[in-house]
């Protein structure tokens, strides 16, 4: 093994580094958890919604139950071509919605991918900025002729 005979001194470096690249996740999700102002109903729960990044959307969810008095935290992390939704609660049984939308997961831990069609890319748009009228007034003719 790569410790087996090493002195705590010969391992300080690789310590330090790690201590560095947790420090700096921290740092992230602390800043990310601060923006979250959507709220969301995952079934019949309320649930916070937020945009975190992937590889930290786990301990952001964790985080933001541990804080708050919601029974449900949706994180979820855009792709060019999907979106990836973690599920995550204190008590509320979640998987199944997971499953719903072809994901898998735990009671209380599960997640889900959602390819972009053209709803999806709508609504991800309106999250960074406002569609325009005429955008609006399309999608709602298209929904309306069954087009999705």
């Amino acid at each position: 093994s790569f410790l087996a005979g090493r002195t705590p001194e010969e391992l300080e470096p690789a310590l330090a580094i790690g201590r560095t690249i947790i420090g700096y996740d921290d740092s992230i999700v602390r800043s990310v958890k601060k923006s979250y102002k959507l709220s969301a109903w995952v079934g019949r729960y309320p649930a916070i919604l937020i945009n975190g990044p992937s590889h930290l959307r786990n301990e952001l969810a964790d985080q933001l139950l541990s804080e708050n008095q919601i029974p449900v935290v949706a994180c979820f992390t855009i792709r060019d071509q999907s979106t990836v939704v973690s599920l995550r609660s204190k008590d509320t049984k979640i998987n199944h919605y997971a499953e719903l939308f072809g994901g898998s997961g735990h009671e209380h831990s599960a997640a889900y991918s959602i390819k972009h069609g053209p709803v999806i890319k709508f609504f991800l748009s309106s999250l960074t900025r406002k569609p325009t009228f005429t955008e609006r007034l399309k999608l709602a003719f298209d929904l309306l002729r069954g087009k999705y």
